[in-house]
Formats: C-alpha cells, sequence, structure tokens
C-alpha cells in the first residue's frame, strides 16, 4: 500500500511532460487576464476617504499603504504591461513577478474597505504558482532570442516534471478551493440548505438587487421548487467534488466541467461574473496534445523549434 501511495503521489506531482502544455497556459492565462483585468472597481479606490481604511492582515503586517487614484493608475499600466510580456515570454520570470505582486496589492486593496472579494484569490495565487515554472521554455520571445545568440543548434527540450508539478499544483488551488466552498455550505447550512427555499430567494434577491442579471432564467427557476432543490444538490455535490477531480482522470474533466457550468449558472441567473476564475479553466485540458492534432494540420504550429534547454530568464 506504501509503495502503491508513493508511485501515484509521484506520477500526479512529477510525471514528465513537454513544455508545450505549459507554454501554452502561460500565454491563455497572462493574456485572458489582460482582457478579464477588473478595471472598473480598481482605479478608484484611492479615492474612499481614509477612515473607511481597515487594513486585512497582509496590508497590516507589512504596513502597506493606500494610493491615490493617479497611482493606481499608474500601478495598473505597470501591471497590464508586465501581464503582456508575460504573454509573450519576454523577460518571462521577472515580469509575472511583477505582475503577481501588482495583482496582489490591487486587487487586494479593496479588501480593506469592509467586503470581502473571493474571485481574484485563486487567479493571484496561480500567477504565484506561475512564477517558479519554466513556462517559457516554449513559444516566448525569450526561447525566441536564445536560439538566435546560441551559435550551435539548440536540441528540443526533452520531457520533464518541471513542465508538470506547475500545473497539477493549480489543480488542488481550484479544487481545493471549491472543496472548502462545499464543505462549509454543508458546515454552516447543514441539511437545511438542501431542504429550503435558499436559493430561490438567493436567485430573486440578486435578480431584483443587483441589476446585472443577464437573462431571465433565473426567474423561471425560482418559480419551480424542485429546480431549485435540485440546484442546491448539484451546487454542494459538485463542489464537493473536488478531491475527485485530482484522483481520479476519469472524473477530473467532468468534474472541472461542471464547475465551469455551475459558475457559468449563476452568472446567467443571479449576475455573479466569474471572469477571472473563467481564465483559469485553461489548465484542466490537454493542450499538447490539442496542439499536436492541430499541428498535423498545420505543421507551422509546432513548436519544438522553440524549445532551449537554458535557464529562463
Amino acid at each position: 500500500m506504501t509503495n502503491w501511495v508513493t508511485q501515484r503521489w509521484n506520477w500526479f506531482w512529477f510525471e514528465p511532460s513537454t513544455p508545450v502544455n505549459l507554454a501554452i497556459c502561460r500565454i491563455l492565462l497572462f493574456g485572458g487576464l489582460i482582457v478579464a483585468y477588473p478595471y472598473s472597481y480598481v482605479l478608484n479606490w484611492g479615492s474612499v476617504p481614509d477612515y473607511f481604511w481597515h487594513p486585512i492582515h497582509l496590508f497590516r503586517w507589512l504596513h502597506i499603504p493606500t494610493v491615490t487614484n493617479e497611482t493606481i493608475v499608474a500601478l495598473t499600466a505597470i501591471h497590464l504591461a508586465s501581464m503582456a510580456c508575460s504573454c509573450i515570454g519576454l523577460f518571462t520570470r521577472t515580469n509575472m513577478v511583477i505582475s503577481t505582486l501588482l495583482a496582489t496589492y490591487l486587487f487586494g486593496i479593496q479588501h480593506n474597505y469592509g467586503r470581502t472579494y473571493h474571485e481574484e484569490c485563486v487567479p493571484i495565487m496561480i500567477m504565484a504558482a506561475m512564477c517558479f515554472s519554466r513556462c517559457a521554455d516554449a513559444y516566448s520571445v525569450d526561447r525566441w532570442i536564445a536560439k538566435k545568440r546560441s551559435k550551435t543548434p539548440i536540441a528540443p527540450m526533452a520531457p520533464s516534471a518541471a513542465y508538470t508539478w506547475p500545473i497539477r499544483l493549480i489543480w488542488v488551488y481550484m479544487s481545493m478551493a471549491f472543496f472548502a466552498a462545499g464543505l462549509a455550505k454543508i458546515d454552516h447550512g447543514g441539511w437545511v440548505w438542501f431542504v429550503s427555499d435558499q436559493m430561490k430567494w438567493n436567485i430573486l434577491s440578486h435578480f431584483y438587487l443587483e441589476k446585472t442579471v443577464p437573462t431571465d432564467l433565473g426567474l423561471w427557476v425560482a418559480k419551480s421548487d424542485l429546480l431549485c432543490k435540485l440546484m442546491c444538490w448539484y451546487t454542494v455535490i459538485s463542489e464537493c467534488a473536488g478531491p475527485v477531480a485530482l484522483i481520479s482522470t476519469r472524473w477530473r474533466m467532468p468534474v472541472a466541467l461542471s464547475w465551469f457550468a455551475l459558475q457559468m449558472g449563476i452568472w446567467l441567473m443571479m449576475g455573479v461574473f466569474f471572469k477571472l476564475w473563467f481564465v483559469c479553466y485553461i489548465f484542466w485540458f490537454p493542450w499538447d496534445k490539442i496542439l499536436a492534432r492541430v499541428s498535423q494540420f498545420i505543421p507551422s504550429l509546432d513548436g519544438t523549434a522553440l524549445f532551449s534547454p537554458a535557464s529562463q530568464s
């Protein structure tokens, strides 16, 4: 049993893989975050009066102050530029560190004014994990420059565990976030949460109070007690299936898709749009296999020419 557990553990974290999957995830992650960047509720926090400032632990421990709107605009510009450089793979590690630190500050400002936002935490943790990865060993400007400067031909990168563990760590982040949400519903709501009208009132309150619901689907669902209760069960079962996504290769993609469907339904019925979370689902797809299929028809997409054994910038 000990040997089996050890083998499964090592296989999960350190199964050798090519640089392609991680590189494509880097491009889609930072490119997607640029598109999904929450400009509207980041830029104006500097104008909030200081007496509303109640710093969270991170800001209090590190003595991080609030800044003016002009400074926030400047930091946002630097943040977007660093994410763009991370996307194309230019001075990749340096720009990923800069973008992660600025995202922690810019996304964290709003938490110091008495409201907790849970959309940004996992994306920031994912950006931090990418900082320690070799995600620019393919499809990056850094690798292209290394190839041009090299006086000898650069051999293709061999499959390595270095391209596997960052993606698996991100799987753990997302799985445990959903699992914690499911346990919280069971712990705080108990059996009553499943059989009460909680889901119905959640849908109706968001529809009439938030004014951001894109469809009338929620009103149609709220008319049926059965549908509302089924949604309660689906929500908790889907969230509590987080560990299953890590253990079972067969159920991994179905569980991840159920989370996506859950958050998409929340947006359509309640108007809560998890746009940063939606970007993070890219890590669940086998992009290397998808690209291998596509490259059969478009050979120029083969990324082996951009692989470099040199250390990352």
